[in-house]
């Protein structure tokens, strides 16, 4: 699971909840920077759509969930 650096997002002046409302299409969301990403649009209160060919999506979409965020997953080849 990736962990949300709070203190950056603060820096930056991002609050939790400043994308409440707000859906974020994540491509390649099931690992790496795109997992990275989509944890942290779920932190800022984004409705999260993990996109990947890779099945570990639904893993990554359930933890958020299970952790209070709102995410679904599809798996798809974007390449198709």
């Amino acid at each position: 699971m990736y962990t949300v650096n709070h203190d950056l997002m603060g820096r930056l002046g991002l609050m939790p909840g400043s994308l409440a409302g707000r859906t974020a299409l994540i491509t390649g969301g099931a690992r790496g920077i795109g997992e990275g990403l989509a944890w942290t649009l779920a932190k800022l209160g984004a409705q999260v759509v993990i996109v990947d060919i890779l099945p570990g999506g639904q893993d990554v979409a359930d933890q958020m969930r299970r952790g209070g965020g709102r995410a679904r997953f599809v798996q798809c080849d974007l390449s198709d």
